[in-house]
Formats: C-alpha cells, structure tokens, sequence
C-alpha cells in the first residue's frame, strides 16, 4: 500500500494512505522513534510485505495483522514532501533524494 509518514513527534507519528486515511492502527507495527526528524516531515512511501523466503506479497500484506504468515512489514520511503521546515514537493528529484540520503529515516 502507498502510504504517507507523518513526524508528529509529541502527538505520535502516523501512517495516512493517499485517500487520507489513517493506517496507523493497522501498521502500528511501522511506527517508530522518529525523534531525529523534525516534527511536520512527510515522508512517501510504501508499506510492504516480505515473506520468509525474501518475496514481497501482496497477498500476506492485505491479510495483515490478522493471518500473515512469517515475514515481516516494512515502510520503503522514496520521496520526502516536507522536512518539517517546508515543503519539498516543488525541488528537483535530485534534490529531494539528497535530502532523504542525510536523514535517518524510521525503518
């Protein structure tokens, strides 16, 4: 699933699908210390499935928390929309994958 990552450091960070959303209590599971990163970034990314033998799965991940089998989920953040201080949808890709290269992002 595409997802947003909202810093939300004293409220707690959540999760938001493009639709707007909220899959913070489905992913709570993604939710990590995001202390080094600035309250309000908005990180772009997807929420992923990966099963035992290392395979992304669709499947497993539509059934999760509920009947997945052993794998684990993870956020792959690809894009930064805003570091907290602006936004950052209107610099260059180059740009944006710098900025996300000098961050340590929740993984």
């Amino acid at each position: 699933y595409r997802g947003l990552y909202k810093v939300d450091n004293p409220n707690g960070d959540e999760i938001i699908s493009k639709e707007g959303h909220s899959l913070t209590k489905r992913f709570r599971k993604l939710i990590q210390n995001s202390s080094q990163l600035k309250d309000g970034t908005l990180l772009d990314g997807e929420i992923v499935f990966i099963t035992a033998d290392g395979l992304p799965s669709f499947d497993q991940l539509s059934l999760y928390p509920n009947h997945s089998r052993k794998g684990s989920l993870q956020y792959i953040v690809f894009d930064i929309l805003s570091d907290g201080k602006s936004s950052k949808v209107q610099s260059s890709l180059k740009t944006r994958k710098q900025i996300l290269d000098e961050i340590e992002l929740p993984t």
